[in-house]
């Protein structure tokens, strides 16, 4: 048995994945959202320990002890783009995104952002004591390809909570939609990664958050279990999925 604690960004990104609450045998999973992209603070992996520390200090009973494993997920937000792609608007208030490029108003922060972005990214990769999972451009956009990124605070929440009873309940959906969302259609945890920093592929529609799930097949409800035995051939599920 493991005991998960899967930090997100924020919560909107919480309330969608409680949905892993139906899907997971009871007290296996803890989601808690950072309040922003922690894999944009720097030397990230030196200091996880204070920041996963933080993170459970905002609720009464939680330890760092409670959880077997720590696991993160992040938008991609077109990390990987060649900066060529990246332009500048001035009087855009936000960076904006579409498949094939960003608009920012300070290119060079933006390209700060994305070398610290992709530096924690290596080491955790590298270190392996902390699975990562991205969604790409951000949660609203991975769920839905049509999804706008500047919605409002607002439309975020009512979007995330719309998205929330689509799937309640419905975990042969749940489950069918995150394979779907794995682009790279592999079960392959670095061949997962590979996908992401090809081309534009940070920037679209994609998710390998479905290998979280494989990960934890043994710590998942019969019914999702035998899910995942119909719509994931267990050849593709080799030892290297993480």
């Amino acid at each position: 048995m493991t005991r998960c604690l899967l930090i997100c960004e924020g919560p909107c990104d919480e309330l969608i994945l409680s949905l892993f609450k139906n899907v997971f045998c009871t007290g296996r999973i803890e989601i808690k959202p950072s309040g922003s992209c922690c894999f944009d603070k720097k030397n990230l992996l030196q200091n996880v320990g204070d920041l996963v520390q933080r993170i459970l200090s905002k609720e009464k009973g939680y330890s760092i002890s409670d959880f077997d494993e720590i696991s993160f997920l992040f938008d991609s937000d077109g990390i990987y783009i060649d900066e060529q792609y990246i332009t500048v608007n001035i009087n855009d208030k936000t960076t904006s995104y579409t498949t094939v490029s960003i608009t920012c108003r300070n290119k060079r922060l933006l390209l700060c952002r994305n070398k610290t972005r992709i530096k924690n990214i290596e080491s955790f990769l590298k270190d392996g004591n902390y699975p990562i999972f991205y969604i790409s451009r951000n949660l609203e956009h991975g769920f839905d390809n049509n999804a706008c990124m500047n919605k409002s605070d607002k439309a975020k929440q009512r979007f995330s909570l719309d998205l929330f009873r689509q799937y309640d309940k419905r975990n042969y959906d749940f489950i069918a939609k995150l394979i779907s969302m794995n682009k790279s259609a592999s079960c392959d945890y670095e061949e997962s990664w590979q996908y992401l920093k090809n081309g534009f592929n940070s920037l679209s529609s994609c998710s390998n958050l479905i290998l979280f799930l494989l990960k934890h097949y043994d710590d998942l409800i019969p019914e999702c279990q035998r899910i995942i035995d119909e719509l994931v051939p267990r050849d593709n599920i080799t030892k290297s999925t993480l």
